[in-house]
């Protein structure tokens, strides 16, 4: 895979792609730049959808890892569900405990301001 940019000099210090300005070296720079530029194209094209009387569906490009920060074994998955009902054999992953247990109806609202 090629870079979208022509090499950059090993000395420029500068703003990558993203905005975000740097002190690394230009080389260094360049690497972080794009590892930040993929992992942001990746989270927006995540989805999350609630379901009514269900899980949290994610779809896309996206990781899930635990509260010590390791990583579930997700096959190659791009489509997973997340249990909401606590009753899964299977958790954080749904595996349908919640048919007749559960009941919510998803329906989208604002959150109010965010305090400061």
């Amino acid at each position: 895979m090629s870079e979208p940019y022509p090499p950059p000099s090993p000395d420029y210090r500068g703003r990558c792609r993203t905005g975000r300005s740097s002190f690394f070296p230009q080389k260094k720079l360049w690497s972080l730049c794009f590892e930040l530029s993929a992992y942001l194209r990746r989270m927006a094209t995540t989805k999350l959808t609630i379901n009514s009387n269900g899980s949290v569906k994610v779809d896309g490009d996206f990781e899930i890892v635990d509260a010590q920060g390791n990583v579930y074994g997700l096959q190659g998955r791009t489509i997973v569900s997340i249990c909401r009902c606590g009753l899964s054999q299977n958790k954080p992953f749904c595996d349908g405990s919640h048919k007749g247990h559960f009941e919510h109806d998803a329906t989208a609202f604002d959150l109010p301001p965010k305090k400061v």
